[in-house]
């Protein structure tokens, strides 16, 4: 039998024979930086020191050669994820064949998939599975055969819809969730911002990997973009990562709330995490449509992706991400108020400066 040395060696001429001899002028373009990857040293606001060693690291046409065949590799890695998602088959359309008593089918909790009024008693295959609206159901009134809902996607639209509830009859059901195909295709993990600590992830497929993908994206459209006053082009290649990336994260961050994961993460990971998807997928309309928020006082940052992805795609996730963005958006108004309270206090103690460092002692400190 061969030994693993054997192995070693047949693998080593295999490879050696895929590739061709590196030439005088191949080794120059990998010793040298061309003019196009300058933009790579410039300083980015929104970057984290993983994010910058990975920047600095591509120098040359041969580094960037590796970026671009490891991209490849990741795009199909992506599509078989994305098959094979429990997700892609968690939803069970109803045909007029094989039509049934909804009642005992659908719980508090599980999204449904229904006709609006107007559409009256076509059957699905008529309307089309882009017209039906989806909701997830609040409550189950058996008498009336009816259930009222949280309208989630209005039909034809992948538009963020603002919160409503509305009752839905059982003749309109045309879909219910597999509630038993809850499954994320990783864990709940925000993403490293360092070589430490990404040193220290495990080898398991988390939601922190899918973000870094999408940093990469957006870093490599920077690349083209270099200083170029107009908009360019995103290549084909980086924008389907892009998009298979954006898809799944937004399904498993979905899951992951449904699942109760958010409870099981420590407040500071937790705070990570929605400050990375708010990084990533702020936008501006959607926040101010809630009426819970007030207006940031500083210039609004929108989400990386957005120039990225297709604007379908890019309205779709707002849905799914929605919860993530509005938490980092508070805590974001909530540290920025700390701060101007802050300032506001050594503004005024600026008048006393004899009085600076002093603490006043209250005469009932000890009573109660």
């Amino acid at each position: 039998a061969p030994t693993a040395k054997h192995e070693a060696i047949k693998f080593s001429h295999y490879a050696s024979g895929c590739t061709g001899r590196m030439t005088k002028a191949d080794f120059q373009d990998s010793a040298t930086v061309p003019d196009f990857l300058r933009p790579l040293s410039l300083e980015r606001d929104y970057e984290n020191d993983l994010e910058k060693n990975c920047r600095l690291s591509v120098t040359s046409n041969f580094s960037l050669d590796l970026v671009r065949a490891t991209a490849r590799c990741l795009c199909q890695a992506l599509t078989l994820i994305r098959r094979t998602h429990q997700v892609s088959k968690s939803f069970y359309m109803f045909s007029d064949a094989n039509r049934m008593d909804p009642m005992h089918l659908v719980e508090p909790g599980i999204v449904i998939g229904y006709r609006y009024m107007g559409q009256g008693m076509l059957s699905t295959s008529v309307i089309g599975f882009d017209s039906l609206r989806f909701g997830r159901v609040l409550s189950v009134d058996t008498f009336s055969r009816s259930w009222d809902v949280l309208v989630l996607r209005e039909e034809g639209s992948e538009v963020a819809v603002a919160e409503r509830q509305e009752t839905v009859k059982a003749d309109q059901l045309a879909g219910v969730e597999d509630k038993s195909a809850r499954r994320p295709s990783g864990n709940l993990k925000p993403a490293p911002d360092s070589m430490a600590a990404f040193e220290r992830t495990t080898s398991f497929l988390t939601t922190g990997n899918y973000i870094l993908i999408c940093r990469w994206c957006h870093q490599y459209w920077t690349l083209l973009q270099g200083n170029s006053q107009s908009s360019v082009r995103v290549p084909d290649f980086v924008q389907q990562i892009a998009e298979e990336t954006v898809v799944l994260l937004g399904a498993d961050l979905v899951l992951h709330a449904l699942n109760g994961d958010l409870k099981k993460l420590e407040k500071k990971e937790s705070t990570q995490l929605d400050s990375q998807v708010f990084e990533l997928f702020a936008d501006e309309g959607i926040l101010e449509s809630n009426a819970e928020n007030e207006p940031l006082t500083n210039p609004f940052p929108t989400g990386r992706m957005k120039n990225i992805i297709d604007p379908i795609v890019w309205n779709g996730v707002q849905n799914q991400v929605r919860p993530y963005v509005i938490r980092a958006w508070k805590e974001k108004q909530e540290t920025e108020r700390k701060l101007n309270e802050k300032r506001k206090r050594s503004g005024s103690m600026s008048f006393y400066p004899g009085f600076h460092g002093m603490v006043e002692q209250s005469p009932f400190r000890g009573y109660p």
